[in-house]
């Protein structure tokens, strides 16, 4: 390619991404697209690790929306850090051929088990009860401070 042909493609690829930049349909187009991918790398994800069931390792419920993935070992923070997160997470397990390190609970088992709980018993979210005509504020606050989780100075 001579010198006049480099320019002439420069200067053409340099107007074709400006329009690409400040062309809204292009841009929403390309977004959808991104999380349409994103989406079908995670439900791809979440099926593999509920071994087809798309349901809580704990407690059983199957509301895709409340799924998520969880780091049996606990090493969530350092395999973050080694392959990305968001699609590049999604993305690095899948080319792994989805390593058995991860299983999937809904984020209520997810935080509890961050709390130190450790179940193979199911748990029944719907019979939890919740205490009456108390606000969700106190009843948290009176529970963490009795619990010994929090501390205020």
């Amino acid at each position: 390619m001579n010198s006049s042909n480099r320019r002439s493609y420069q200067r053409d690829y340099h107007a074709k991404q400006q329009r690409y930049r400040t062309d809204r349909t292009y841009r929403r187009r390309q977004l959808e697209a991104m999380l349409e991918r994103h989406q079908e790398l995670r439900l791809a994800a979440l099926k593999h690790y509920s071994e087809g069931l798309m349901r809580c390792r704990w407690c059983g419920i199957p509301d895709v929306r409340v799924l998520c993935l969880d780091h049996i070992a606990d090493d969530g923070k350092t395999h973050r850090q080694e392959v990305g997160t968001g699609t590049a997470f999604l993305r690095a397990i899948a080319k792994a051929g989805y390593p058995p390190i991860l299983q999937v609970l809904c984020f209520n088992c997810n935080y509890l088990k961050h709390l130190g709980a450790s179940t193979t018993q199911p748990v029944n979210w719907y019979t939890v009860e919740a205490p009456e005509e108390v606000s969700d504020t106190a009843f948290l606050l009176d529970h963490l401070l009795s619990s010994g989780e929090a501390s205020f100075p």
